[in-house]
């Protein structure tokens, strides 16, 4: 009997190129043939300021290491803490807005 496909979606706010190992962790899904999507924000860890190459617009769709990545929008908090609220609260949004779109897309 074959086995089933298997996929998983993580949501966190950071991601690559931000340093963290939630990247080494997606990397290792994919290798092992899982489909992996993730829902994060646009990087801008540590200094609350957007990394090279993104802005609020985006990019919102890239792949790194097999993993598909599904950027909310976010504002850069650029250490101020009710910006960091604020940030963390705009993740969460979108994952309210996209969760029901990725279990349809797993559906299929």
């Amino acid at each position: 009997m074959e086995q089933p496909h298997k996929r998983i979606l993580v949501v966190s706010q950071h991601y690559w190129p931000e340093n963290f190992r939630i990247t080494d962790i997606c990397r290792g899904f994919a290798e092992s043939g899982v489909e992996v999507d993730v829902l994060c924000g646009l990087p801008n860890y540590p200094k609350g300021e957007w990394f090279e190459g993104y802005c609020y617009a985006g990019p919102r769709r890239q792949q790194h290491e097999g993993a598909q990545l599904f950027r909310a929008g976010e504002v850069p908090r650029r250490r101020q803490h009710g910006r960091a609220h604020f940030s963390e609260l705009c993740v969460v949004a979108c994952v309210c807005a996209v969760q029901p779109a990725q279990a349809a897309r797993a559906a299929l």
